[in-house]
């Protein structure tokens, strides 16, 4: 916040009295033909008064679709539909202490009937040297809006004596699109189940623009460069260009044949056509039990000494293409048919998921005849294999 004292050398002839500037109404009403307003179109003019030539002023309007000009003259920004036919906003000017002067816009269809309220008007008086608000470009790095005047005027006659209460101008720092917007991070982690279905939401990323928030030049919109690897389909992904939230667009997630995937996505300002940066989305498919465990082989045969207990009789070797050391791919057996006697036991191996059977009361010939006269003990048996839940 900077205060300057500018003097200047003026000459009066007579007593000067204050003058109030200020709107010429508490409320423009402007007709337009249709109720979709296009990007562009000018709405009308707003008379404001400080009682001197000065003609140009900076004014603020609270609505950002619309931008009123130095001149007065209202424009639209964006293209926008006037629901019930109707839109009231406020803008705001400045008169030379500093006091801000705010003024109601009505914008309707000619079809709606508008009755104003009636304004007491403004009153005049004779003129006196008043001071104005303007603008100036930036010569600064963001953020915004910066520190705001006031500026104090003196006059002063030629002796040095004072000739004028101080006057105050008020100066604000006009954004420029100057600063790139920013990813918060580098790299985004994120993980779908594999097989989802497209409109799942995986992440949400996030950027920031210290241009000012209310233009286009701290407006930005995301999207999706490039998918690594481009399979299945070359865009599995699409990111919601306002909020940034990563989807499924396209079915085929198999994290058996594609466990993670990297997109560069791309934040640009100026509503996606101006400054711009790039980050790296990466996304780890989530494995599902879609995959049921398989023996390999299917039968086995094998002799155990007599009396032996507690003997290793075979190992039974079965696939799992989940994933290693997960829910979804620890097995658990069960013999289902053939141990009446309750002979023998099947226990899960954690590391390798082998299925050890082991003698638990007498010994046996395992197999699914006899193999001789001489063999006592003949047993068929029948295991069975399944996820632990």
């Amino acid at each position: 916040l900077y205060w300057w004292s500018i003097f200047v050398v003026v000459r009066f002839c007579q007593e000067t009295i204050p003058c109030q500037p200020g709107f010429s109404s508490d409320n423009f009403v402007f007709t337009v033909h249709r109720e979709r307003l296009q990007r562009g179109k000018i709405l009308g003019r707003v008379d404001f008064d400080i009682c001197t030539d000065q003609n140009r002023f900076l004014f603020i309007c609270d609505d950002n679709r619309f931008k009123v000009e130095i001149d007065g003259t209202i424009k639209v920004k964006h293209d926008i539909k006037l629901h019930h036919g109707r839109i009231n906003f406020s803008i705001h000017g400045w008169h030379s202490v500093g006091k801000k002067i705010t003024s109601r816009v009505t914008t309707e269809s000619q079809n709606i009937q508008m009755f104003p309220h009636p304004s007491s008007g403004l009153k005049r008086y004779n003129r006196q040297w008043v001071g104005h608000v303007f603008d100036i470009p930036e010569n600064q790095r963001a953020p915004f809006p910066k520190e705001l005047g006031p500026l104090t005027v003196h006059a002063a006659f030629i002796n040095g004596t004072s000739a004028e209460d101080p006057m105050i101008v008020i100066v604000f720092v006009v954004d420029e699109n100057d600063n790139n917007p920013e990813f918060i991070s580098n790299t985004f982690i994120g993980n779908v189940n594999e097989g989802s279905q497209p409109g799942t939401s995986v992440m949400t990323v996030t950027a920031t623009d210290k241009d000012d928030p209310t233009t286009d030049n701290g407006m930005f919109k995301f999207s999706v460069l490039s998918q690594t690897p481009p399979v299945p389909h070359p865009q599995m992904f699409t990111i919601d260009q306002d909020t940034g939230t990563i989807r499924v667009i396209s079915a085929g997630l198999d994290r058996e044949n594609v466990s993670e995937y990297t997109l560069i996505i791309k934040v640009a300002d100026m509503k996606g056509t101006g400054l711009s940066n790039t980050a790296t989305a990466s996304i780890t498919v989530l494995d599902q039990n879609d995959n049921a465990p398989q023996f390999n082989p299917t039968n086995y045969i094998q002799n155990v000494p007599e009396n032996a207990v507690d003997f290793e009789v075979v190992r039974l070797i079965v696939t799992d293409n989940d994933e290693r050391h997960t829910p979804t791919w620890n097995a658990k057996y069960r013999i289902v048919k053939g141990n009446d006697g309750g002979n023998f036991g099947i226990t899960a191996e954690p590391d390798s998921n082998d299925g050890i059977v082991k003698t638990i009361k007498v010994s046996a010939v395992i197999n699914s005849y006899c193999l001789d006269n001489y063999t006592r003990f003949c047993y068929l048996w029948h295991s069975s294999v399944k996820q632990v839940p």
